[in-house]
């Protein structure tokens, strides 16, 4: 959940290459992480217990084809066998939607 919140603040594709930040793009990233822990632990802060992951609110993770909070576009995922990246294609990939491995492979 983390990483999406993460990269979804940051305008980064969930894809990119780490090594290739730059210090501007590894402090954009630092103060992206910095907000998603703040949001986190206000929403913890107003509950009595502990939520579990899914409970938590999010900008896209757990959004998947519902309305981008920042542009309006449609969140989109990429799925793996252990779990789902979700993603806005217009904040995060110039608009471009990224390729879900789980059917792209039977279209080749």
């Amino acid at each position: 959940m983390l990483s999406n919140e993460v990269c979804h603040r940051a305008k980064l594709s969930p894809f990119a290459m780490t090594g290739k930040l730059g210090a501007a793009g590894a402090a954009t990233v630092l103060a992206a992480i910095d907000a998603a822990v703040d949001d986190g632990l206000a929403y913890e802060r107003t509950r009595t217990d502990m939520s579990s992951s899914a409970d938590r609110p999010g900008r896209v993770h757990g959004r998947v084809g519902e309305a981008c909070p920042e542009c309006g576009d449609t969140i989109r995922s990429v799925t793996y066998t252990g779990y789902t990246v979700a993603y806005c294609p217009t904040c995060q990939t110039g608009g471009k939607p990224l390729a879900d491995n789980t059917t792209s492979k039977f279209l080749k």
